[in-house]
Order: structure tokens, then sequence, then C-alpha cells
């Protein structure tokens, strides 16, 4: 019976440590609006890009860094040039916190590497990402409450501007990424259609 109460006892902390990220989050929102243009949606067309690409599905969000630290420390080893920022792409529809399908991305010229070992397995390989037209809007992120909200909010300006989220990865581009405190800021752009 205590182990039955303790496993009740960490799944409230646990429902309540997310309700109060997503409070704080929220917050941080508020506070921010008279910093930046709180959720400006900009739909853009994004060119083809060639890049160095390694997929792997992760068992938790909390595994994406280390999944970006293995290709930077790759390509400290082995400097490659790049003709833009890095980018993130997750395969599924929706937000997800575990068996998240991702893939880092890192464009580079038509005179960059075939490949880049990142350890004794795995290799990124040279591909092409196509053109696709995406809405986006920066997140502001100190927890993962953050990248739901810019989530959320960018799907329901898509909804109520006549478009529809099309086939295709979700993206975070850090072109704009930089640590200010202990907030990263990046993009984050998803594929869109016309609504018919």
């Amino acid at each position: 019976m205590l182990r039955l109460k303790q496993a009740q006892l960490h799944q409230s902390i646990t429902e309540e440590q997310a309700r109060l990220d997503r409070v704080r989050a929220r917050l941080r929102q508020i506070e921010r609006e008279g910093e930046l243009p709180a959720n400006e949606v900009i739909v853009r067309d994004i060119p083809e890009l060639r890049v160095l690409r390694c997929r792997e599905i992760l068992s938790h969000t909390s595994e994406i860094k280390t999944f970006f630290e293995r290709i930077r420390r790759a390509t400290g080893t082995n400097p490659i040039q790049t003709t833009g920022p890095w980018i993130a792409l997750y395969w599924e529809g929706e937000y997800k916190t575990r068996d998240i399908d991702v893939e880092g991305a890192i464009p580079i010229s038509e005179d960059g590497p075939q490949s880049l070992q990142l350890d004794d397995e795995r290799y990124m390989q040279v591909g092409i990402l196509p053109p696709v037209k995406v809405a986006s809007t920066l997140c502001h992120m100190v927890s993962d409450a953050d990248v739901r909200l810019a989530n959320r909010h960018l799907c329901a300006w898509i909804e109520n501007n006549g478009y529809a989220i099309s086939d295709g990865p979700g993206r975070e581009v850090y072109a704009v990424a930089h640590q200010h405190d202990k907030t990263l800021i990046f993009e984050i752009q998803l594929p869109i259609e016309k609504h018919m």
C-alpha cells in the first residue's frame, strides 16, 4: 500500500510540476510582450537546401540536446563550411515529449563533404531538403512549455488565416539562436498550404 501511495504522490508531483511550467511560461510570455513583437507570424518560401543530415528516434525531449552536442563535437573535430543555420526537423505532426523522430541538418555548399562521422557507427550523409512554404514564429525557450505554447500559437494562426499544415517535417531553425540569460531563441517553421 505504501508503494501504491508513493506512485500516486509521484504522479501528482509530476502533474503539478507540468502545471507550474505552463504558468511560468505564460508569465514569461506576458513579461516579454514589451521587448519583442510577441508571437509575430511570417509566411515565406524556403528554398531547396543541400545539407548533411542524420535522423534518429529519441526516447525523450531531454535527449535532443545530447543529439545536437554529438553533431557539434563532430563538426569541431572535422570543421565544415556551412551555408546557413543549423536545422532540427521533427517528422511527426504533433508536439511530442517521447519517441521523437528528429533529424539534424547542416546546410552546406555543392563542394562540401559527402558525409560526416558522428561516432563509430553513425554518419551524417549529404541530402536535399526540398523547397517549402512555411509559417514561422520565434520561440523564446526556457522550458518545454515555451515550445508547446509557441507551436500552439502558430497552429492557431495557420488555421485562423486560411492555411492548413501540409505534409513534411516541422523545423526549428537556429539562425537567431542565442542565449539571453537562460533563454534560447530560435525560429519554428511549419509547412503550410492554402486551405481549400
